[in-house]
């Protein structure tokens, strides 16, 4: 029996993150977390979503068939209807680049179209852009050109998730760009980070911490209701950063406008909070302390704590110990920023167990009996079967200081037992061959690889395949990164698919295609004759190339099935 992978507190206390831990190291475990970290799109505030967080702005998402899959989906943000266009490419249009001139065109269409007379048009391209070198920025200027609006790019490259400027930082780096100078207010901040802002406890906190260094006027993006509101806040004298990935928003912002900033980070760890606002009034030549009362736990838990939630689920199991709760496990992706709060854990309780989310032998993960309490959709999804009570803890409008830990505790402590369901909409009208293709799989031993960056497996999963919430499945990403794609590194999939297949035992392998190995090229039947020689089972490898019909990827999986095992299996 497959059992998950984990490290103790104590573990990693003592040797540090062990290297199976640290992403890129093997196929990629399809869970809420690892879902909503390796596709920019799928849901939450993704790169679609995040593109229209600016008011009176439109969106034109230029992607192959599944890309685009979850446009019909995006949630919340402000009016989505009649913002946001999608222009479908196929392959002919990839092999001859004639697409590209029609977005101009598509653009025009888009503006007519609106909902809103828009202000900005924000251009969204997908991975087989990244892989053939299309000049976005050029593109960009062609539409601004034709339909007189300004328009930016904010590349959804999965490919880059780990690299210098990954899709959430660039999307962020996008849409302030669109921030023209203004005269500087000293008594004017913003609060960069948070595409849905902060709750209207931690926004009044926020004030209150401010309000000795001079400043009375606080904006964020996500309070804007109109283009000219969000122009504003170039008019602030300091940006403050609560989210890593808006720094590189900050660093542009000050360079091309003159505005500094300050990070700050989320605590929930009373004495840390207290330290940071003590810390930013010395920054100002203040000795001050700003202190508010938080209450305790009344209640005993055991808890689960998973990386889909309002904090960094290190720093929240921490604290979490600190207020007198026992916590169990963690589901996260380890850096070595979290090596201190690992130690701090391992001396009050060095028995915590650590997962990584996308470790292949998640698959195999049993509930613990002895948890009540999970935190964090990803935590819930695990336990979806038992009686531990669920709390997203996940909403757009964010928590932060004293008044996060409130608004936690608060939630731990009520007496409604929150469920947590996975919302997914199955409108089917963008699923691509490659979900055809897994539904067919789907039932069957098979170790099923989605050759993509993370984003082709999230619209399967999240959106085309209702069965994946409910039942274990191996399926996974590929995890491809952009160089792994430009320099081919075959090896180095066969390598994780066949680490994959010693750990977890399958009857056979299923290979899937997306754009990015259609883009590349990708040789299926090499592929095939290298995994069956080194693993001696068979391979099943299905061309799908994500442009396609759901009804074709049916029919390919079939036919590719048939191919291996002749009409004994269909």
């Amino acid at each position: 029996m497959i059992k998950a992978v984990y490290y103790t507190a104590k573990d990693i206390a003592e040797s540090g993150i062990p290297d199976e831990f640290r992403t890129g190291k093997g196929l990629v475990y399809s869970s809420p977390a690892t879902l909503a970290y390796n596709s920019p799109g799928a849901e939450g505030f993704g790169v679609k979503r995040a593109a229209l967080a600016v008011p009176e702005t439109i969106e034109l998402v230029i992607s192959p068939r599944c890309c685009g899959r979850n446009s019909a989906g995006v949630p919340g943000g402000k009016d989505v209807d009649g913002r946001l266009f999608f222009m479908e490419i196929n392959e002919i249009d990839l092999v001859t680049g004639r697409y590209l001139k029609r977005i101009p065109e598509e653009a025009e269409k888009a503006v007519k179209a609106s909902a809103v007379e828009p202000k900005a048009i924000v251009l969204v391209s997908t991975c087989v852009d990244a892989l053939l070198g299309t000049d976005m920025d050029h593109i960009a200027l062609k539409c601004e050109e034709k339909t007189g609006v300004r328009t930016v790019h904010a590349p959804m490259y999965a490919l880059t998730r780990e690299g210098l400027n990954p899709p959430m930082v660039q999307v962020r780096r996008s849409i302030y760009s669109l921030l023209e100078e203004r005269k500087k207010d000293p008594h004017a901040a913003n609060v960069l980070g948070y595409f849905g802002g902060l709750d209207s406890d931690s926004m009044e906190e926020m004030r209150e911490v401010l309000r000795p260094l001079g400043i009375t006027k606080l904006r964020t993006a996500a309070d804007c209701r109109t283009y000219e509101e969000f122009q504003e806040m170039a008019e602030a004298s300091l940006n403050i950063v609560l989210d890593p990935e808006a720094r590189a928003a900050a660093d542009d912002i000050s360079r091309r406008l003159g505005t500094g900033y300050i990070e700050l980070q989320r605590f929930y760890g009373e004495d840390r909070i207290k330290s940071q606002y003590k810390a930013l009034y010395k920054a100002f030549g203040l000795e001050s302390d700003f202190v508010k009362k938080i209450p305790a736990i009344s209640r005993d838990y055991t808890v689960s704590v998973g990386e889909c939630a309002n904090a960094r689920p290190a720093e929240l199991a921490l604290s979490l110990i600190e207020y007198g709760a026992r916590v169990k496990e963690v589901f996260c992706t380890l850096s070595d920023t979290d090596i201190w709060y690992i130690q701090e854990i391992a001396k009050r309780s060095p028995s915590t167990r650590f997962y990584f989310n996308q470790h292949p032998s998640m698959v195999g993960h049993e509930p613990d009996p002895t948890v009540n309490l999970c935190i964090g959709k990803d935590a819930a999804w695990y336990y979806r079967d038992t009686e531990a009570k669920k709390l997203d803890f996940n909403a757009d409008s964010q928590p932060f200081g004293y008044s996060a830990v409130k608004k936690l505790i608060e939630e731990i402590d009520g007496d409604a037992v929150q469920q947590a369901p996975l919302e997914v909409k199955h409108d089917m009208r963008y699923a691509s061959d490659q979900s055809g293709a897994v539904s067919v799989i789907f039932p069957m031993d098979s170790l099923t690889v989605i050759i993509d960056a993370g984003g082709c497996t999230g619209n399967v999963c999240g959106f085309d395949e209702p069965r994946w919430q409910n039942e274990k499945a191996m399926i996974f990403s590929a995890g491809l990164r952009d160089m792994d794609a430009i320099l081919g590194r075959d090896e180095e999939l066969i390598r994780k698919i066949v680490d994959a297949a010693k750990l977890l035992s399958p009857s056979f392998i299923t290979l899937i295609g997306t754009p990015v190995p259609s883009t590349i090229g990708t040789d299926y039947n090499g592929l095939k004759r290298q995994l069956e020689k080194q693993t001696g089972l068979p391979v099943v490898a299905v061309p799908a190339n994500g442009m396609e019909s759901y009804e074709n990827g049916i029919e390919k999986a079939k036919e590719a099935l048939e191919e291996t095992f002749g009409k004994r299996l269909l």
